[in-house]
């Protein structure tokens, strides 16, 4: 009787073994953390204003300050892929508030989005409203024409602005010395030829505010006041200067009534 239980339990354990697979207890597949979205997860977007018109060219941002893409003519943007783990967008364009957008994921592999924009105001400085255009330039900007008149820069008026008449923001500083303008991932950057390195973005400024990863394709020549270009550290304002300052700086003021 003993013999013949072992030889019961024997056969039970290899019909166990042998199972076909129904039976058998499935591996568990991995299950992304809530809120989380996986890396194979694609978004499309439309990026507008209040009154809904497109916004171009505005910057979508996900996690880490990655940029991931930009807005085109009709506000539309695709990306084919998010980073790991990216909740949310952050957008932004020059002349509107930025603003964080959450993702809300749908049931297939493409999220879609629509972010709206507010335009921004620009504050100004108390001042009579009958003076003329020049006259304004000078109260308001009045840092930037003392600079001037020191010379350590190269200065971009709003007169230069309306003599060159260029249709893009790069074609302001065709003309200025020690500027360049050369193709970078599809678009047109400045760029300081005495860096020693082609390509090496500068830091830009607007209205005072430092710029992540700004590109001339942010501005165009309607919206720009005036100008200054450092081509280093040495010759770089202190109230301009960031830890990083080897690719020059561009600070630019926005546009004045008038």
């Amino acid at each position: 009787m003993l013999m013949s239980a072992r030889t019961s339990y024997a056969l039970v354990a290899v019909s166990l073994l042998f199972a076909p697979a129904p039976a058998r207890a499935q591996a568990a597949e991995p299950v992304s953390p809530p809120g989380v979205l996986p890396t194979s997860r694609a978004l499309v977007g439309l990026v507008r204003d209040s009154a809904g018109h497109p916004i171009p060219l505005a910057e979508i941002r996900a996690r880490g300050n990655q940029l991931v893409a930009r807005s085109d003519d009709s506000g539309h943007f695709h990306v084919a892929q998010m980073p790991a783990g990216a909740r949310g967008v952050f957008v932004r364009r020059l002349g509107f508030a930025p603003l964080r957008a959450p993702i809300t994921t749908s049931n297939g592999d493409t999220d879609s989005i629509v972010v709206t924009l507010v335009a921004v105001a620009t504050s100004l400085p108390s001042v009579v409203a009958v003076e003329q255009h020049d006259s304004l330039s000078h109260v308001v900007l009045a840092d930037f024409w003392a600079r001037k008149a020191r010379g350590f820069g190269k200065f971009v008026t709003r007169d230069d602005i309306d003599k060159r008449g260029g249709m893009h923001f790069v074609d302001l500083v065709r003309a200025v010395p020690g500027v360049m303008i050369q193709s970078a991932r599809g678009r047109q950057e400045i760029r300081f030829t005495r860096n020693g390195v082609r390509d090496c973005p500068p830091q830009y400024w607007v209205d005072g505010i430092p710029i992540i990863a700004g590109s001339a394709e942010e501005f165009t020549p309607d919206n720009v006041e005036a100008m200054e270009l450092y081509s280093s550290a040495a010759t770089t304002p202190p109230q301009f200067s960031t830890r990083a300052q080897s690719c020059g700086t561009i600070v630019v003021w926005t546009r004045l009534p008038g």
